[in-house]
């Protein structure tokens, strides 16, 4: 879900037709209406808001006029219509297009972190799992034992470390991909910690207590974002539940 953020200053008198569109705007495209609300004059509203004419729409942290025609703080602000007017309140179709394209891109980044935490993850499992071979008198059973299958003997313990940390780095950055989206960060702590055990236990201290709790937790993190992506709703505000009971 994109994050939508309404910029406005108490006493412009654009600001309720302007929450009624964004009602009108999350009607069209069928999804529960969802905004962040922030006064520019109020302390507690960041400083990135601060620069907007009231009314602004953001839409993940982009304002949905590039215009940005009488666009300055402490003065309502005015829109180019599609008939070449101004207006106090910005059109209603650029504020479908803004959340609509939002939803897009976020349904690609979600689609591409998602392919990579699956491309990723399970070779981290397999080769966590992979037992190391150091003991080079067992060598001969090795190439005896694969040869009888038809595959040759490798060594694959000097790469086993360094592909494992490969594979982890990916799937984290795969979390992390997906949590700049939903601001979600717990699964990719979860995912950093899980990660660390598995290397700790594969290369330290050669445990598979470490390793089986690092690959549950890395299953769990991934699994979680998976949750997070899938659910992604945000919590409607006040403002939006009381313009839907004044207009229902």
């Amino acid at each position: 879900m994109p994050l939508v953020e309404f910029v406005y200053e108490k006493g412009c008198p654009n600001v309720k037709p302007t929450r009624q569109l964004l009602l009108q705007a999350f009607s069209k495209i069928n999804m529960k209406p969802h905004w962040q609300e922030w006064e520019v004059n109020d302390s507690l509203s960041p400083d990135y808001v601060r620069h907007y004419g009231s009314p602004t729409i953001l839409v993940n942290g982009i304002d949905i006029d590039e215009s940005k025609d009488s666009n300055n703080a402490k003065q309502c602000r005015l829109y180019a219509q599609s008939d070449k007017a101004f207006s106090g309140v910005p059109p209603l179709e650029k504020i479908i297009s803004a959340i609509q394209k939002a939803i897009t891109e976020e349904r690609g980044v979600n689609q591409i972190s998602g392919s990579s935490l699956k491309i990723t993850a399970i070779p981290v499992m397999l080769l966590a799992l992979l037992p190391k071979v150091v003991c080079p008198f067992c060598w001969p059973l090795y190439t005896g034992m694969l040869g009888a299958i038809g595959v040759n003997f490798i060594n694959y313990t000097p790469y086993l470390f360094p592909l494992l940390t490969l594979f982890l780095i990916l799937t984290i950055a795969g979390l992390v991909v997906g949590a700049k989206g939903n601001k979600q960060y717990k699964p990719v702590y979860l995912g950093v910690l899980s990660s660390i055990f598995i290397l700790l236990g594969k290369s330290l201290f050669e445990t598979n207590v470490l390793i089986y709790s690092g690959i549950a937790g890395l299953i769990v993190s991934v699994i979680w974002q998976s949750r997070i992506k899938s659910s992604g709703n945000r919590d409607s505000c006040s403002a939006c539940e009381v313009e839907t009971k004044s207009i229902t």
